[in-house]
């Protein structure tokens, strides 16, 4: 899984979670051998960001960030199924997790 770490991120914006929680949203623009154009993070940010807000369920109590590595596999920029993020606790990358669109 280590192809799969971010190595940097931007931020999109925060989510609003159940209750009073809000999150900090990032899109990664470097995985391990893989860059993200920078388009590619201003079309899927905003994406992202209202999915997490829809879904929350794999984001841990103890996340402040939800960063997402990659939309689905059989990705469709117009209509992504899911994506592939990584919970944070202050800085560091923690569990894995899935977002539906």
């Amino acid at each position: 899984m280590s192809s799969w770490r971010v190595i940097s991120r931007q931020f999109v914006g925060y989510a609003k979670l159940s209750g009073d929680r809000t999150i900090a949203v990032s899109v990664a623009t470097e995985l391990e051998g893989y860059k993200r154009l920078q388009v590619a993070v201003d079309v899927i940010g905003p994406k992202f960001l209202k999915a997490v807000e829809n879904d929350s369920s794999q984001i841990t109590s103890t996340a402040d960030e939800v960063c997402m590595r990659m939309p689905d596999h059989d990705f469709n920029p117009d209509e992504p199924t899911h994506f592939t993020a990584a919970n944070f606790e202050k800085g560091v990358q923690k569990q894995p997790c899935h977002v539906k669109a």
